[in-house]
């Protein structure tokens, strides 16, 4: 199986949104050179609010990043954050159909890949929470899970 024929390379410059929290998830990148950070709208699901965006990842070349959004969630949920270049950007990407292509010629890397992404994500969440607590925030569950909104802690 060749594999290099199965990505794609991107080029994108400074500022430049990949994708934004939400979007279906569709691929994953890897950097080949420049710096990519992420950022989450802590009022998503918040009507009438502007948006909070808070940094709270930055993936360097050598790394991937969209794997856990791919892999774990099998792109069903959409994005969980926006990622933005911090630099330019030289990335190589694979799709989700690709990548499983790949993945089942070699359950080996498919394997270490989805405990990676099952770690990422546990970090994402816990990142998340953190950045709640750093700006007042706190997520109320109500009956209605399409009624989750952030108030300000009175704590």
């Amino acid at each position: 199986m060749e594999i290099l024929p199965l990505f794609s390379t991107m080029k994108v410059y400074k500022k430049d949104v990949m994708y934004n929290q939400g979007d279906q998830s569709l691929d994953i990148f890897f950097i080949i050179r420049g710096r990519v950070k992420f950022y989450v709208d802590l009022n998503q699901d918040v009507l009438g609010k502007e948006p909070a965006n808070v940094p709270i990842h930055l993936h360097v070349e050598g790394s991937y990043f969209g794997d856990s959004d791919v892999l774990i969630n099998r792109g069903k949920d959409g994005r969980e954050s926006t990622a933005v270049a911090e630099t330019e950007c030289d990335l190589e990407v694979i799709n989700r159909q690709n990548m499983m292509k790949v993945l089942r010629k070699f359950p080996e890397i498919k394997n270490e890949m989805k405990e990676v992404a099952k770690r990422r994500r546990a970090n994402h969440w816990k990142n998340v929470k953190f950045a709640r607590g750093t700006r007042g925030l706190k997520r109320e569950k109500k009956a209605d899970p399409l009624a989750n909104e952030y108030k300000r802690s009175n704590s």
